[in-house]
């Protein structure tokens, strides 16, 4: 019993204790410090920032931030012992894609104790100037004022743009460029622009613009200033016989050198398909002599104009549709070309139906024969000369052509050694001018080291020979007549020297060059050919030549350059 009521009073003890006051823990104060940033305050750049910080706390926090464009890691802490704990917290400031700057406020609170709020600042991004330039890329620089010359030909080119904004150019009609536009990627600041610039058609000289427009900054404005085209003005002469006989007066402007051609319909298509122009094709044709080896001055001397001239052109096809095209060119020093200088004049033509021939007329066309010896072949020996007669005038005249070159010491064609005969139908006979200016080969500009430019071969036929004694003094001058005259026989297979007495002397045939000195000859002293007859001086038709010679296709990609020796050179 007695240990029963001790056990009631230690029970009664200890429940007095426990409610006794006097007998509690002391309460623990709570704390809670952030270091890591100074004056609370976290300043960071548009590019963003992870800051680390320490939490010091006794008691449990948290850590919440006004804006979502911060992150806080670990964003809380348990602490249930009361004890000091330190925390390291990273702060992560995303980057400012805006354009303003911005603030925010981290707020680490506990309980018991005042929350800690530290102040974010984050910059707005760097504002960049806005560009767009035409960009010098030897000097790394804008261009100011940025402005194209170019001369009346068409031209191609290009511009770099620098910019940082996106941008779309317009441009006057004449002008083409690529890319018209262009979207700025952040990256690629230059952008390479070709530039079209079509040929300068119209009588002055014009300007005109490519303007780029670009977001939030001036419009670019490249000027384009194009010259004017000097000109080769052409006029179409009339003519007696324009079925095969056209002549052209060419007028260029002052100082323009100008060359020429005459173009069928075939040859036009023919170019077209090789994508060429007739005026391209002059121009080509100019470097295509050049590339095989004739120097410019050969060129130039041989192909080109400087003045004013008349241009003819004979044997053309009737009820035939040409062009007749001249072009102003140069020799670019620089680069080693020719260029041209003016745009392409163009005069379009149809030849008339030929008249019909008379049957004398056709039945003398044909190749003949004849058996001489060279004046300048010490043997003698005897030596077959051929030459051709075709249509000139129909029922007026013929040409007289040698297709082995016999008198040209220049074109293996027969077209220098090229000269007129005359139709006699009353007398039945052909008429060959000598020594005269209306010899053929006085259209031809020939020209040697030897004589100069400006000379032609002229046909020369002479009885007998000149003479001379020991002192080189004239003691006998051969016959020199103005005309030869040949009547052809019965079945035309014969041309026979009519009205010239031979006597004891022989005919000579031969092909003198000389200039024509304002309508005179001019001796030069070159022979480029001469023969004797030493027996009959009858022509002789060779079989089967009835009609006139067959013209020679050209090929006009491959041209040959009319020259047939060094330094000598002629111009059609």
């Amino acid at each position: 019993m007695r240990a029963r009521s001790l056990f009631f009073a230690l029970a009664a003890l200890s429940v007095f204790a426990a409610c006794n006051p006097t007998q509690d823990t002391p309460a623990v104060e709570a704390s809670l410090t952030v270091s890591g940033v100074k004056d609370n305050t976290i300043s960071v750049t548009d590019e963003g920032k992870t800051v680390k910080l320490t939490v010091k706390s006794n008691v449990s926090w948290t850590a919440s931030c006004d804006a979502e464009w911060v992150e806080v890691d670990p964003s809380s802490a348990e602490i249930s012992d009361n004890k000091e704990t330190s925390t390291k917290v990273s702060v992560l400031i995303k980057k400012n894609e805006g354009e303003e700057e911005r603030s925010a406020n981290l707020t680490i609170g506990a309980d018991g104790v005042d929350a800690v709020v530290v102040k974010i600042n984050q910059s707005a991004p760097a504002v960049e100037e806005k560009v767009l330039c035409v960009w010098d890329m030897d000097k790394f620089e804008a261009v100011k004022d940025p402005a194209i010359s170019v001369p009346f030909s068409a031209a191609e080119g290009s511009i770099v743009i620098h910019s940082n904004v996106s941008w779309k150019a317009t441009c006057s009609d004449w002008i083409t460029i690529d890319p018209s536009a262009n979207t700025f990627d952040g990256e690629n600041q230059n952008i390479t622009v070709k530039l079209t610039i079509a040929s300068n058609e119209t009588d002055a000289a014009r300007e005109g613009e490519i303007r780029f427009a670009g977001e939030g900054v001036d419009d670019l404005v490249v000027l384009v200033k194009q010259a004017k085209a000097d000109k080769v003005n052409v006029t179409l002469v009339e003519t007696k016989h324009p079925y095969c006989d056209v002549d052209f007066k060419v007028v260029p402007d002052e100082g323009i050198m100008w060359t020429y051609g005459l173009f069928g319909d075939e040859d036009i298509d023919y170019l077209a398909e090789n994508n060429l122009t007739v005026g391209d094709y002059l121009v080509y044709e100019l470097n295509y002599y050049l590339q095989n080896g004739y120097s410019s001055s050969e060129i130039i001397a041989g192909l080109l104009y400087d003045a004013e001239e008349e241009i003819n052109f004979t044997r053309l096809d009737e009820k035939t549709h040409y062009q007749f095209t001249a072009i102003g060119a140069k020799y670019d020093e620089a680069n080693g070309v020719f260029v041209a200088t003016t745009l392409p004049t163009d005069v379009e033509f149809t030849t008339a139906s030929a008249p019909a021939a008379n049957e004398d007329y056709s039945s003398v066309l044909g190749t003949y024969s004849v058996n001489v010896t060279s004046d300048f072949d010490s043997e003698k020996k005897t030596t077959e000369v051929q030459f051709t007669i075709s249509a000139q005038y129909i029922n007026e005249t013929y040409f007289m052509t040698f297709p082995n070159a016999d008198f040209s010491p220049v074109s293996k064609q027969g077209n220098v050694d090229s000269f007129v005969l005359g139709y006699d139908s009353a007398n039945k006979q052909i008429i060959l001018p000598n020594v005269q200016l209306g010899s053929r080969g006085f259209g031809w500009s020939y020209s040697n080291a030897d004589i100069g430019t400006g000379a032609g071969i002229v046909f020369y036929a002479s009885i007998g020979e000149d003479e001379y004694d020991e002192n080189d003094q004239l003691v006998k001058e051969a016959t020199v007549p103005e005309y030869l005259y040949y009547k052809w026989s019965s079945d035309y297979n014969k041309l026979t020297l009519f009205g010239t007495e031979l006597g004891s002397e022989k005919l000579h045939w031969a092909g003198y060059i000389c200039k024509n000195n304002n309508g005179n000859l001019a001796w030069t002293g070159y022979v480029s050919s001469s023969y004797a007859f030493n027996g009959s001086t009858d022509l002789t038709r060779v079989a089967n030549t009835t009609t006139s010679a067959v013209k020679e296709k050209k090929d006009l990609m491959h041209p040959e350059f009319p020259v047939n020796k060094a330094s000598s050179f002629f111009r059609k």
